[in-house]
């Protein structure tokens, strides 16, 4: 885990700069290493989750954005998350970049963000 935090930082950086496809690149790998290392139920996947929608919408990849972004709310709506409700919030931030259409992606009735 401590490795993929150091590749979410340098994608992060690169994210910063502008560098879009690199950061993708970094963001992936953290994913991969969380996926496996913490499973699919812990908070740091949702928020690789979220990294990699978000860095999608940056390339102006609206389809794939949406597809990691419903990933994260199928995770929220199977293990909730009470205990850290970032993924929650940044769930619903990053929801209000997408176009009106895509409002279909919600966060459980459970919740007020």
């Amino acid at each position: 885990p401590d490795y993929a935090t150091t590749l979410n930082n340098i994608a992060t950086v690169y994210l910063d700069k502008g560098e879009y496809v690199k950061a993708m690149e970094y963001f992936h790998k953290c994913e991969r290493i969380r996926a496996t290392a913490l499973g699919e139920p812990h908070p740091d996947y949702a928020h690789s989750l979220l990294n990699i929608s978000y860095s999608y919408y940056r390339l102006s990849n609206m389809s794939q954005a949406i597809i990691y972004l419903d990933m994260v709310s199928k995770l929220i709506h199977f293990h909730h998350y009470s205990e850290d409700p970032s993924v929650l919030k940044r769930f619903e931030n990053h929801k209000s970049f997408l176009p009106v259409s895509y409002t279909h992606l919600t966060l459980p009735t459970i919740y007020s963000v």
